[in-house]
Formats: C-alpha cells, structure tokens, sequence
C-alpha cells in the first residue's frame, strides 16, 4: 500500500467558483463601538451656514444689498417708507363747535380702503425686488411689474385725496357741512411723496443698462 496522498478530484467547469472570504472593513469600528460620524474634507466647517429660500448665504445676502443698484435701493426704501408713513395722520376732520368750541380729529391710511390699498402696492413692489435681488424665481417681468405697481399705487393715492372714508357724515345738511372740514394730513403728503419718487426711480432703472 502506497503513502502518497490521493489526486485531487478532477476540474468540473460547470461548477460555480466560490468567492474568496471578504477580510474587515478597515474603516468599521472594532465590535462593540459605535460608528463615527463622517468627518468633512479639510478646510470645510462642519455645521453648514444657514441660508434662505433662495439658497444663499448670510453673507452672500449681505453681499446682494450692498452691491445693488441705487435706483434697486431707492424702490425698496421708497416701499417701506409707505408703509411706515401710513400709520401718521392721513385723514383729517376739524369741527367748528358753538361757541369757538371745535374738535379735531385724524386718522391713518388703514382706514380707508383706498389709500390703504395704494401703500399695499407699493409694499408688494419693494418685495418683488427684493427677492429678485436674491435671485428667487420670479414668474413676472420684475422691472415692469414694479414699475405698475408704484403706478397704480399713486393712482389709488391720488383718488383717496378726493374721496374720504365714510363721507362727510352729514347726510347733505348744510350746516353740518358749514362747520365740518375734511382735509389731509402729513402722512397723506409723505405717502404721496414717497410713492412718487418709487415710481420715478423704477422708470428710470427699467430703462437703465447697468
């Protein structure tokens, strides 16, 4: 009897190999710790800045402003002084009672449909060029929008100095009306003013090149 080993069973090629053993992952952890968090490439932060809806930075928002065009600036400002404006005296009454007795009475531009409408407007035309200005996609032609804003803001201004909330309140008694004066106060004025001058500056930067 011969001590030498046995031949090795013959090659069957329609038997599928077997993969070789896969060895650790070298980047797993040991058994029994917790993964590790992914560390960022060098140079970059860890914690993402914030950003706003149009996906920019703080100071890429800080950045817009500062390098935007004076007439962009001079429409925003124009729409918030409106809306700051529209909170001072836009109506007002002056009583003449008997005996060189009177009263005087105001009210702001939220009383009335009309002129609260016009600084709406114009509100909605400094928002439009802000977020044009962070370059959030707009589905109107931006300059031409806020450009018909201001108009009919100035329009809705300009028919709120002829008609008053409300009338005269004295139902055509001659009278009444002898010792009633309706007027318009300074926010009135500088509501006007202001819109004015947004509409001034969106002609001039619709037709600008820069």
């Amino acid at each position: 009897m011969s001590d030498s080993a046995p031949p090795p069973p013959p090659h069957d090629p329609n038997r599928p190999q077997q993969p070789p053993a896969a060895g650790p992952d070298p980047s797993s952890p040991p058994p029994g710790q917790p993964a590790q968090p992914a560390q960022p490439p060098p140079g970059q932060s860890a914690r993402p800045r914030s950003s706003g809806a149009s996906g920019m930075t703080g100071d890429q928002m800080k950045s817009t402003f500062q390098n935007a065009h004076k007439y962009d600036l001079g429409i925003i400002g124009a729409g918030l002084l409106a809306f700051f404006l529209s909170f001072f005296p836009y109506y007002t009454v002056s009583i003449d009672g008997p005996g060189g007795f009177g009263n005087d009475i105001s009210a702001s531009a939220w009383e009335g449909f009309l002129s609260w409408f016009a600084v709406l407007l114009a509100v909605a035309g400094a928002v439009i060029l802000v977020l044009n200005l962070l370059k959030v996609a707009l589905p109107v032609p931006v300059r031409l929008t806020v450009l018909g804003l201001f108009a009919a803001a100035l329009l809705f201004t300009l028919i709120a100095f002829f008609v008053t909330p409300g009338g005269d309140g004295c139902g055509g008694v001659q009278a009444c009306e002898d010792a009633v004066d309706i007027g318009r106060g300074f926010g009135f004025w500088a509501v006007l003013i202001v819109i004015v001058g947004g509409l001034a500056l969106s002609v001039m930067r619709k037709d600008s090149t820069d």
